[in-house]
Order: structure tokens, then C-alpha cells, then sequence
């Protein structure tokens, strides 16, 4: 009997012994594989970290080991997105990093075909609302036309058109050179003397344009030496790492006997309005919440602040309700509006249905007065954004309702559809949204 169960157990450690090294060695081999597809992964753009010393994980989620840091201003590849996940690489390490800590520099189409800032349409070509045959013809690009490409979708290409923004199938146009392009088609004059920021979030850029990505943001003192003065207001500065970009001209002071920059294009339909913007929520009121946990009244003042940017940037004055998580109450968001005389008053929220399928934006007004606001920003939106655009109509909100300037409400999207709250969370949406509303505007008072 003892014979029997010794036999037994001898024979059941043989057995899982067996089990278990083929395992380990499988495992091993499964980790090879993995780090040679992370290897052998082709880059699907370049980006430019903008907050220093930032965690790199192993994978896309904050449960994830960390894997190092990256540095402010360091350049990297982009290997993947996974919601707000960035994976990247560089000569020391590959990970993922919150895509609110990267600036995208350039695209990659196909396989290492970088995409410029600018390209040249060969044909004849028709301009859509969406990435897609599907998508509605906004207007036609003459052949010859130069464009300026802001981004790509597989085989579309999202370009400025007539102030706000359209897609173009990219088999009409021709590319040349690369992303140092932008800065080519403006005319620069060299000149020496230093910049002062003068305020906290100060963004600087790839090219002078506020639409142009976003390098680095800075705080109030900072001072940088000035290398060339741009044919349309903008300074052409230096970095501490060597590393150029450009600051609007008038956000910043300036230092010895260089002349102040003045606004134009844009900036002058907008540079002598003031513009209140309502973060919607705030405080004990977090809003609607997202399927995955999104809080409405968080997005509201991130789309806020960056609209505050491109406008403040254009030389308008911005007046934000709130600019931190404080509760208001709508008697006082409207009281703004009034006290400050606001030639326009956007109060931004994100939306919720119990259907989890609903999507889309939608944009406000309650009187008459207040309807060509709306009508411009939702043209805006509706040209510019990748997602469902429910149009523009009337709507019984209290701080539009009460208001006696020209306001509107948006809805920027539904964070009760899973897809869409990942969307629009996203950097890009965000930025695209924002840069949809700085055109509306422009438009509304050109």
C-alpha cells in the first residue's frame, strides 16, 4: 500500500513537473514574441512630450508597472493609441503615457509616408464633412490649390477649408517635403530681443497659427530670446533645449527696443470682443458620468480652457465662469454674461441619453437674438468634427433663457455612448471641438 502511494506520487510530480516547465518556457517565449512585435511595430507618427518627467507604464492603464520617464521636450514615436493611451519609443525605452502628456507632431500614412503641413491638390477635388463617401460634399478644391493638413484617417485627410475644416481622400494629393513646410509658407524677418510670458498656460507652437499643435506651455516670467518676427504677428522663439517654436505676439511683453507684434487675419474680427465661457457643472454639480467614469463637469472646463487659449491668443478677452472645480449657480453664470457687457456667451456640456446609442452635438438658442450665434458655431461643428452633428434649434436652458446677449448652449457629444465618451476625452477631439468653436466665432463676427 505505501508501495502504491509512493508510486502515486512519483508519478504525479512527474506529471506536474511536466506541466509546469513547458509553461515557464512558453511564457518566456510569449514575452519574446511580444517585445519583438513592440520592435518590429512600424510608427504611426511622431510626438513631442510636453510635461516633464512624465510615467512611462507598461501598458495602457494606470494598474501597469512603470516602465521609466520621459522628459519634457523629448521627441518620440508613436506606436499605438488605445483610448487615452499613447504607446511610444524611443532610444531608451517603450511604453504607454496619457495622451494628455504628448504633443503630436507629424502622421504617418501608409507605410513611412509622413505627411507635411502642406500639400497640393492634383485634381479637382470634393471636400466632406466626414472621413467617408458617406459624408456630405461641404464644396469643391480647385486643382493647384495648396492645403493645410491637420490630420489623417486611413486614407482621408482632414484640411482647413473656407475657416473651419473638411476631409479629402488623400489619393489627390501630392505631398512635398515634410513638416517643416508650415513654417516655410511664412514670410520671417530676423530680429533679437527677448519675450516675457505673461500669463500662466501660455501655449507655444509648431507655426504661428492658433491652430497649429501645441509645443509646450509655459508660465508667467518666462523669458525666451526672440529669433525672428513673423509676417502675421507672431514671434519665432528659442527654447531651453534648443528647440525652436512660435508665441503670438500680443500675450507676451517684450524686452528692448523690438516693436509689438499686432494682430491680424483672425485676430481682427476677434481681437476686440469679450467672450464669456461657461464650463458647464462644477463643484457638488459633477453633471452627467460616463459610461467608463468620465465627469461631465471635468471635460467642460478642459474644452473651456483650451478655447480660452485660441481666442485669448486671437486677442479676444476671455472671461471663464469658473476656471476650477467650483459649484455656481445659474443666476450667477448669467450674471457674468451681463455684468461684462459679453458680446458672446458659450456655455459648453456634454450630454446623456438613456438610449447608450445616441450620439452627436447639438447646439442652442432660446431668442431670436441668439440664433445666428448658434447657426455659426454649428456650421462650425458640423464641418469640423468626425461625429453625428444633430444641427442647431431652440432650447429652454436657464442661461440662455435668462441671458440678454447673444449665447448659446452645446452639446459637445454623449458620454452615456461608450464610443463616444472615448472620443470626445480624446486630446484630439478636444482640440478639434475647440478649434470648431474659435471658428464659429470668427465666422459669427466677421
Amino acid at each position: 500500500m505505501s508501495f502504491l502511494k509512493k508510486s502515486s506520487l512519483s508519478l504525479c510530480s512527474l506529471v506536474l513537473a511536466s506541466t509546469i516547465y513547458p509553461l515557464a518556457e512558453a511564457k518566456g517565449t510569449s514575452e519574446v514574441i511580444v517585445k519583438q512585435e513592440v520592435l518590429n511595430k512600424r510608427a504611426i507618427g511622431r510626438g513631442s512630450i510636453i510635461t516633464d518627467d512624465v510615467r512611462v507604464r507598461t501598458g495602457p492603464d494606470t494598474r501597469y508597472n512603470l516602465a521609466g520617464s520621459v522628459k519634457q521636450g523629448s521627441s518620440v514615436e508613436i506606436l499605438e493609441r488605445q483610448g487615452k493611451w499613447t504607446q511610444i519609443k524611443n532610444d531608451e525605452l517603450t511604453g504607454w503615457i496619457s495622451e494628455d502628456f504628448i504633443s503630436q507632431q507629424s502622421i504617418f500614412i501608409n507605410q513611412n509616408k509622413e505627411i507635411p503641413a502642406h500639400g497640393m491638390v492634383t485634381d479637382t477635388i470634393n471636400v466632406r464633412t466626414h472621413a467617408s463617401l458617406d459624408g456630405e460634399v461641404r464644396g469643391k478644391i480647385a486643382k493647384g490649390s495648396k492645403i493645410k493638413i491637420v490630420t489623417a484617417e486611413g486614407d482621408w485627410l482632414k484640411v482647413s477649408y473656407k475657416s473651419a475644416y473638411g476631409w479629402i481622400n488623400k489619393e489627390y494629393i501630392s505631398f512635398s517635403g515634410d513638416i517643416s513646410e508650415e513654417q516655410k509658407q511664412v514670410k520671417e524677418t530676423p530680429l533679437n530681443g527677448e519675450v516675457v510670458i505673461k500669463q500662466n498656460g501660455t501655449h507655444l507652437r509648431s507655426s504661428p497659427d492658433v491652430h497649429s499643435r501645441i509645443i509646450s506651455r509655459t508660465d508667467v516670467g518666462e523669458k525666451f530670446p526672440i529669433i525672428a518676427a513673423a509676417s502675421n504677428g507672431w514671434y519665432k522663439i528659442r527654447l531651453k533645449n534648443g528647440q525652436t517654436a512660435y508665441v503670438a505676439g500680443w500675450v507676451v511683453s517684450i524686452t528692448g527696443k523690438t516693436t509689438q507684434m499686432k494682430k491680424t487675419g483672425a485676430e481682427q474680427y476677434l481681437s476686440d470682443k469679450l467672450i464669456v465661457i461657461d464650463p458647464g457643472h462644477g463643484g457638488k454639480d459633477r453633471g452627467t458620468k460616463g459610461v467608463n467614469g468620465t465627469l461631465e463637469k471635468n471635460l467642460t472646463l478642459h474644452t473651456a480652457l483650451l478655447l480660452q487659449d485660441k481666442l485669448e491668443t486671437a486677442g479676444s478677452t476671455v472671461i471663464l465662469t469658473r476656471n476650477a472645480d467650483d459649484y455656481l449657480s445659474l443666476p450667477t453664470r448669467v450674471g457674468v454674461s451681463h455684468r461684462h457687457n459679453a458680446d458672446a456667451y458659450i456655455s459648453l456640456h456634454y450630454d446623456h441619453a438613456k438610449n447608450q446609442l445616441v450620439s452627436g452635438v447639438t447646439t442652442y438658442y432660446y431668442h431670436s437674438y441668439q440664433k445666428s450665434l448658434a447657426a455659426s458655431i454649428n456650421k462650425s461643428l458640423g464641418s469640423s468634427l468626425q461625429v453625428v452633428n444633430r444641427g442647431y434649434r431652440f432650447g429652454d436652458y436657464y442661461v440662455i433663457r435668462e441671458n440678454q446677449r447673444a449665447a448659446a448652449l452645446i452639446e459637445l457629444g454623449y458620454l452615456s455612448n461608450a464610443g463616444e465618451e472615448s472620443t470626445v476625452s480624446s486630446e484630439r477631439y478636444q482640440e478639434d471641438v475647440s478649434d470648431a468653436i474659435f471658428a464659429g466665432l470668427e465666422s459669427y463676427f466677421r
